[in-house]
C-alpha cells in the first residue's frame, strides 16, 4: 500500500512524494509464526527433558531458547527497545545459539532406538525439531544477509544509470 503526500513548493507546484507502508499482514504472519515456533520449543523441550541421554542439554537448549524468546518478543511488542535489558538478553540468545550449536550438531545423529543403545539414545521428535529449528534459523540467518546483497547490485547500477542521464 502507498501513501501519496502532496507539497506546494513556492511555485504552486504539485510534487508527490510516495512512501511504503511495511506489508503488515506479512510481518504480522512471520511474527505468528516465530511466536508459535518458540512455543513449540518451549513445549518440545518441556515434554521431553529426560529423553536425551546422547546429549541432555537439548531439551534444557529447547526449554530455554523458547522461554526467552518468548519474553524478547513481548519486550519487543511493549516497544521497549534497545535498552541495557534488550542488549543483555540479545548477548544471551546469542551465546545460548552457539551452545546450542555445539550440542546439536555434535551428537548427529543419534540412536533413536531407546533399547539398543540407552546411553546414545535421544527423543527422534526431540532432536529432529531441535536440528531443523537450528538448520531453519541459519536459513532466515542467510536469507537476511543475502537480500540486502542482492538489493545493492540491483539498485546501484538503475541509480548510476538515472545519474548519468541527468
Amino acid at each position: 500500500m502507498e501513501l501519496s503526500l502532496e507539497m506546494m513548493l513556492e511555485t504552486d507546484t504539485p510534487i508527490h512524494v510516495h512512501r511504503r507502508r511495511p506489508q503488515f499482514a506479512v510481518v504480522g504472519c512471520f511474527q505468528v509464526i516465530l511466536f508459535a515456533m518458540h512455543i513449540a520449543q518451549l513445549i518440545i523441550g518441556a515434554l521431553n527433558l529426560h529423553d536425551c541421554p546422547r546429549q541432555p542439554f537439548i531439551p534444557i537448549y529447547l526449554l530455554v531458547i523458547g522461554v526467552v524468546t518468548l519474553l524478547f518478543s513481548i519486550l519487543q511488542c511493549r516497544r521497549i527497545r534497545w535498552s541495557a535489558c534488550s542488549c543483555l538478553v540479545s548477548l544471551f540468545v546469542f551465546c545460548w545459539f552457539i551452545a546450542g550449536n555445539v550440542w546439536i550438531y555434535s551428537v548427529y545423529e543419534p540412536s533413536y532406538n531407546k533399547t539398543a543403545s540407552p546411553d546414545m539414545y535421544c527423543n527422534k521428535t526431540l532432536y529432529l525439531f531441535a536440528f531443523w529449528t537450528m538448520n531453519l534459523n541459519y536459513i532466515l540467518l542467510g536469507f537476511l544477509l543475502f537480500c540486502p546483497c542482492c538489493s545493492c547490485f540491483f539498485v546501484l547500477p538503475l541509480w548510476m544509470v538515472a545519474y548519468i542521464d541527468d
